[in-house]
């Protein structure tokens, strides 16, 4: 064989050869994601994703549920002992007290 007759050329531009590069690093990383997208279960991924909202949801409504409960209590206790007050000053004025003796009931000093 003679040398004229096998010859390449391999002048490539800079340029050109990082495009290239970048072309096949893109191609690779495209096959990656695609193997990875193949063992990911979408569905269950959604559906994890569904439960952990209904259960962060449910717990703040619980919260508040619970918050708003004493609330109530805390105002039916305090209605309650304002009426047990009401009826225990209207019996007691009904029946006056004798003597030198006091009775306090709340803040109300009786003679």
């Amino acid at each position: 064989m003679n040398e004229e007759g096998f010859k390449l050329d391999i002048s490539i531009q800079q340029k050109k050869i990082e495009e290239m590069a970048k072309q096949v690093i893109r191609e690779i990383v495209e096959s990656k994601i695609q193997e990875a997208m193949k063992n990911i279960d979408m569905e269950k991924t959604i559906r994890d994703k569904i439960k952990t909202v209904d259960t962060k949801i449910s717990q703040k409504i619980e919260t508040i549920i619970k918050k708003e409960i004493q609330g109530f209590i805390y105002s039916i206790n305090y209605n309650i002992n304002e009426e047990i007050k009401k009826v225990i000053l209207e019996e007691i004025q009904k029946k006056p007290l004798n003597g030198n003796i006091y009775l306090q009931v709340g803040n109300v000093d009786f003679d």
